[in-house]
C-alpha cells in the first residue's frame, strides 16, 4: 500500500477485518471519517493489523488497551451529534483498565474463568469497554496455558453479558468483542432496569459499569423496587435511575459477588432517598474501596459532574470490616479545548497506580481504612479521607480551637417583601463578595422584588462565608455602612466571640480550613456545606495563641484605612485639576 493512500484504504482495510470476525447476520454500522492528510495516522494503525499474527497477538501489541476506545474512538468522535451523546460510552480508558486491575487484584484467574462461577456483566455497556477489558486481562493472564484459546472462547460465549438501550452501542460492543475472534457474546438491546433475557438474580460474579444516571421515573414505574416501596417512610413521587440501578445491581449480584461501579457522589453522601438507598442495602454488602474521581474525569463530554468509583462484595456486614477510601487528584490527563471538541492532554501524573499499590499492601499512602463505614450515614472518600489521621493526631495535640469556640451562627432573620410599598433594603449576595479584600459590596433592592433567599440580617463585624462551593473561600466582613444589611441564604452569618473578625476571616481562607471544608461539602455539581458543619472545622490556632493575631490584623486594618485615604486624596486632586480646565 502507498503511504500517501494509506488514509483512503484503511476504510477498505477495517471492512475487510469485519467481515472476517463478524457473522453475515449481525448487521453492523461502522466508517471511519479519516481526512486526506491523516496518512501517517492511518498507517500506524495498519501496521498494527497487517503483519501476518493471529487475532490473539493482533490485541496483544495493542498492549493491553481496549481497541474501540483507544483506537477507533477517535474516528467514533465523527460519528456522534455532539461530545456528550458520545461521552456516554466511552468510558475513560485509565478508569476502565484501573477498575479492571482492581478486581484481579483480589480474584484468582481459576475464579476468573470458571463458568460455574457466574456472569460477567456490564448493565449499560455502550461500546463493551469493561467487557473487553475483562477479557484481555484474562487472556495476559493465561499467558503459557495450552488451553488458552479454549478457555477465552467460553469465557467470551458463555460468561460475558452486555445490556445497552441504544442500538449502535450494541452493534459496536458487537465490534469490540470480536475482535477477540469470537462473535457470539451474550449483548442484548435492552433497558436494564426492565432486563428480562437471561435470569441474573443471585448469578452475577461480577457487575463492572459506568450506568446514565440523573432519569427520572415516577412511583407507579418504580413499585417493584424497595427504594420506592419498602424503605422510605412515604413513597417518593420520583425517583433518580442511579438509586434504582445500584438496588438491581445487588439483586443480580451471587453472595460473594462483586460490584464496581462508577457512581454520582450523590450515591455515597446526599441526604433524603440516596441515604434511605445506603440503609436499605447496607446489611447485605461490604464495601471494598471508594475511590473519588477528579471532576474532569468525564470533561470531555461537557460535565464536571462529581463521581466516584465504587467497589464492593455482596456478603454481610461486618462492623471491623476495613474499607479503603481515596482521593485520586488526578487521573493522568488534563482536558482541553481543541476548536469546539474538548480532547485530553496527557500529564503523566496519574495517582490511579499509587491507589491501587495503596489498597493491594493495605498501606495509607494515598488513601485511609476506616472501619464499618456501612454504619457511617456517609460513605464517600472526600468526608473520610480529606483529613488524613496524621492531621487529626496534630490537631488533638496542638489543642487547636474549632469555630464553634470562638464564632455563633447568627439566627436573626427578615423578609424584605414586608416592607411598604416603594420601600428599598440593602441586599448582600454572594456574586458582590471580593474575597482578596474580604468586603462585599451590596446594593439597593426593592422590597417587593426581594429575591426568595434574602432573609439573614447582618451587621458590623458579621462575617459571612458561602456555603455554595465552600471551597472557593468566599469570604467578608460586613463593615458599619452595612450594618442591617440583608444577606442571600446562600452565605453562613458567623458573630466572633473573643476574636477578632479579620483573623477569623483570614483563618477561614487557609488552605487548613479549605481542606476540612472538602470533608464536609455534599453535592456532585455544586456541592454545598451545611452551617452547623462549618461551626465544627478546626482552626490552625490555639487557645493561647490567636490573641497575638489580633495585634496584626489592627496593623492590617490601618495600613488599609491610609490606603482608603490615598485614594481618596488622588480622587479629590484629579477632580481639581479638572475643574481649573
Amino acid at each position: 500500500m502507498q503511504k500517501d493512500k494509506s488514509a483512503k484504504e484503511l476504510k477498505k482495510f477495517v471492512d475487510l477485518r469485519l467481515n472476517e470476525v463478524v457473522k453475515n447476520s449481525q448487521e453492523y454500522i461502522f466508517a471511519l471519517n479519516l481526512k486526506e492528510s491523516e496518512n501517517q495516522f492511518a498507517q500506524e494503525i495498519i501496521s498494527i493489523f497487517e503483519n501476518k499474527l493471529s487475532i490473539k497477538e493482533k490485541i496483544a501489541q495493542v498492549a493491553g488497551t481496549d481497541i474501540l476506545n483507544d483506537i477507533f474512538g477517535k474516528f467514533l468522535a465523527d460519528s456522534f451529534v455532539d461530545e456528550k451523546q458520545l461521552g456516554q460510552y466511552l468510558t475513560p480508558q485509565e478508569i476502565v483498565s484501573f477498575a479492571t486491575n482492581l478486581y484481579f487484584s483480589e480474584t484468582d484467574i481459576c475464579e476468573a474463568v470458571d463458568e460455574k462461577n457466574g456472569y460477567i456483566v456490564d448493565p449499560s455497556c455502550g461500546v463493551g469497554s469493561f467487557l473487553a477489558a475483562y477479557v484481555d486481562k484474562v487472556y495476559k493472564l493465561l499467558e503459557g496455558n495450552d488451553e488458552r484459546e479454549t478457555i477465552l472462547k467460553a469465557i467470551v460465549e458463555n460468561k460475558i453479558v452486555g445490556i445497552d438501550k441504544s442500538e449502535r452501542m450494541i452493534k459496536l460492543a458487537l465490534i469490540n468483542m470480536s475482535m477477540f475472534g469470537y462473535s457470539n457474546t451474550k449483548l442484548f438491546l435492552h433497558n436494564a432496569l426492565d432486563f428480562s433475557n437471561i435470569d441474573l438474580e443471585n448469578k452475577a460474579s461480577l457487575i463492572v459499569t459506568n450506568p446514565p444516571f440523573g432519569a427520572e421515573f415516577s412511583a407507579k414505574e418504580a413499585e417493584k423496587y424497595c427504594i420506592a416501596s419498602v424503605w422510605p417512610n412515604k413513597k417518593p413521587a420520583r425517583i433518580n435511575s442511579e438509586l434504582l440501578f445500584i438496588e438491581q445491581y445487588i439483586k443480580w449480584l451471587k453472595p460473594g459477588g462483586t460490584l464496581i461501579c462508577i457512581v454520582p457522589d450523590s450515591i455515597l453522601n446526599n441526604k433524603g432517598l440516596y441515604e434511605i438507598l445506603r440503609k436499605g442495602i447496607s446489611s447485605e454488602i461490604s464495601i471494598q474501596a471508594v475511590i473519588s474521581l477528579p471532576s474532569n474525569t468525564f470533561a470531555t463530554t461537557g460535565t464536571e459532574t462529581k463521581t466516584s468509583l465504587l467497589y464492593l462484595k455482596k456478603e454481610p456486614y461486618d462492623k471491623t470490616h476495613q474499607s479503603y477510601l481515596a482521593i485520586c487528584e488526578n487521573n493522568g490527563y488534563d482536558v482541553v479545548s481543541a476548536g469546539a471538541h474538548k480532547t485530553k492532554k496527557y500529564n503523566g501524573c496519574s495517582d490511579l497506580q499509587e491507589i491501587l499499590d495503596d489498597y493491594i499492601n493495605k498501606t495509607e499512602n494515598k488513601g485511609q481504612w476506616i472501619a464499618g463505614l456501612n454504619g457511617f450515614d456517609r460513605w464517600d472518600a472526600a468526608y473520610h479521607a480529606t483529613v488524613s489521621k496524621k492531621m487529626m493526631e496534630k490537631i488533638v495535640q496542638k489543642g487547636l480551637i474549632q469555630i464553634k469556640h470562638v464564632a455563633e451562627l447568627s439566627t436573626e432573620r427578615f423578609n424584605p417583601k414586608r416592607l411598604r410599598e416603594g420601600e428599598y433594603f440593602d441586599y448582600i449576595e454572594i456574586s458582590d463578595v471580593d474575597s482578596n479584600q474580604l468586603r462585599t459590596y451590596g446594593k439597593k433592592v426593592l422590597g417587593s422584588e426581594a429575591p426568595s433567599r434574602a432573609r439573614k440580617v447582618v451587621h458590623k463585624d458579621d462575617i459571612i462565608i458561602s456555603t455554595v462551593r465552600p471551597e472557593r473561600g468566599i469570604v467578608a466582613v460586613v463593615d458599619e455602612d452595612q450594618d442591617g444589611s440583608v444577606c442571600t441564604t446562600g452565605f453562613a452569618v458567623l458573630r466572633p466571640k473573643g476574636m477578632d473578625s479579620m483573623v477569623l476571616a483570614l483563618t477561614l481562607q487557609s488552605d487548613f480550613v479549605i481542606r476540612q471544608i472538602k470533608k464536609y461539602a455534599m453535592g456532585i455539581s455544586y456541592p454545598v456545606i451545611d452551617e452547623k458543619d462549618i461551626m465544627e472545622i478546626h482552626l490552625p490556632l490555639s487557645k493561647t495563641d490567636y490573641s497575638k493575631y489580633n495585634n496584626l490584623t489592627h496593623r492590617i486594618k490601618q495600613l488599609e484605612s491610609e490606603l482608603n485615604s490615598l485614594r481618596c486624596e488622588f480622587k479629590k486632586s484629579i477632580s481639581l485639576e479638572m475643574l481649573e480646565i
